[in-house]
């Protein structure tokens, strides 16, 4: 910023420069723009929405020798949102299946447990998601058709 003062001979020019300088560091009230650097808010902050540039919309894949168990998944500033439904296939009590695997961008940083239900039948399914992306069910009761539905959310490793 050039300093003004009376009876300088660019007067007007330096005060256009100024305008000029300080227009392209304002952030506007409308419309796009991209502000850098690291903010800090002192108030409390208030946004309609927030989207970061890493989200994605929702993917589904179908379970590993799975009737019609899907895995569903996503990612929102951050967090993953996962769930998964339907048919397993057979299963035996207690013994762990490798139903699915997500794709990285979406494992937890260390094995995450859920429970769930099973789906028109007694018995409640453990279900593990691991840091390898392997998406494990262990059924009690397990079955020729275990059917379990379960939804967890977690932040994504990477």
């Amino acid at each position: 910023m050039e300093r003004i003062y009376e009876g300088m001979a660019n007067g007007a020019s330096a005060i256009n420069s100024n305008f000029n300088e300080l227009d392209e560091s304002t952030v506007r009230n409308t419309g796009e723009e991209t502000i850098s650097g690291k903010k800090t808010f002192t108030e409390v902050t208030t946004f309609k929405q927030i989207k970061s540039m890493d989200d994605t919309e929702p993917e589904s894949i179908s379970g590993n020798g799975a009737p019609s168990g899907r895995v569903t998944y996503e990612r929102r500033n951050g967090i993953v949102f996962v769930s998964g439904s339907g048919n397993w296939g057979p299963t035996t009590t207690g013994q762990t299946k490798v139903v699915a695997k997500l794709p990285e961008g979406f494992r937890p940083r260390e094995s995450w447990q859920i429970g769930g239900n099973a789906q028109g039948g007694n018995g409640e399914n453990a279900w593990a998601i691991e840091a390898n992306g392997e998406v494990k069910l262990t059924p009690n009761p397990g079955s020729s058709g275990t059917y379990s539905g379960w939804s967890t959310s977690y932040p994504a490793a990477n």
